[in-house]
């Protein structure tokens, strides 16, 4: 999900706030929890954590690193932070893969 852009950066932030929020509290009552004591394992040379995964877009802002810090952080095995090649340089656009939700 993501909606329109303004053009207004305080806005779009906040919106994306808005929806990363969404997002989350949807998914911490719908991911499947890493079972205690399960440990990543490995597919094809990459981590491949237990639990329940997340992504979310987001537009890169100091609000959004607090929350990806504080809520998202301590609940994932690990969160990836990612800027697709295909976005533009000057975009602030980036996306959260979160793995191995842990509840």
């Amino acid at each position: 999900m993501m909606g329109s852009m303004s053009g207004v950066r305080a806005r779009d932030v906040a919106m994306s706030l808005d929806l990363v929020v969404a997002a989350w509290e949807f998914s911490r009552r719908t991911l499947r929890r890493a079972g205690d004591g399960e440990k990543p394992s490995f597919l094809k040379g990459r981590q491949v954590w237990p639990g329940g995964n997340l992504l979310v877009k987001f537009f890169m802002h100091p609000d959004l690193d607090e929350f990806c810090n504080q809520v998202l952080k301590p609940r994932f095995g690990k969160v990836y932070t990612e800027k697709p090649k295909a976005s533009r340089a000057e975009s602030s656009e980036a996306y959260w893969l979160c793995q191995g939700f842990k509840g």
